[in-house]
């Protein structure tokens, strides 16, 4: 059976700044999976526009991922982790992730670092447990 939650609109702000706005998700658990779809935010330089990111708990543990566009840039964060003061490369992620602990895979990847490197890929690993 499955128990769903929906958060259609939160927003955040610290010392009267706003920090996450418009943060929106759909969570469902059922067993040992959870499940959160159509999760969405934005602040003044990050977002993010995930499809879906399952998580199945068992021997072996199993996820999945689509995200659409996800955008972190530290300086958003800065207030509550200091160390990311002043350092202003933004990194945005596309792609489709799935595996286990054993083994990732990644399909329609795309990682950009600031504006100027830019990673196209699809990608298996075997055994990071032992990277």
């Amino acid at each position: 059976m499955w128990f769903p939650a929906r958060l259609e609109s939160m927003s955040t702000g610290y010392n009267g700044v706003a920090e996450i706005g418009n943060l929106e998700l759909d969570f469902m658990m059922s067993g040992k999976t959870i499940a959160v779809n159509n999760l969405k935010f934005n602040s003044q330089n990050s977002s993010a526009a995930i499809g879906n990111l399952n998580l199945t708990v068992g021997q072996p543990l199993q996820y999945t991922a689509a995200i659409d566009n996800l955008r972190l840039c530290p300086t958003d964060f800065a207030q509550f982790v200091p160390i990311f003061e002043g350092n202003d490369q933004c990194v945005t992620l596309k792609g489709r992730f799935g595996g286990t602990a054993e083994k990732l895979r990644g399909r329609q990847v795309q990682l950009m670092f600031g504006d100027s490197s830019l990673l196209n890929t699809d990608f298996a690993v075997r055994d990071i447990q032992n990277i």
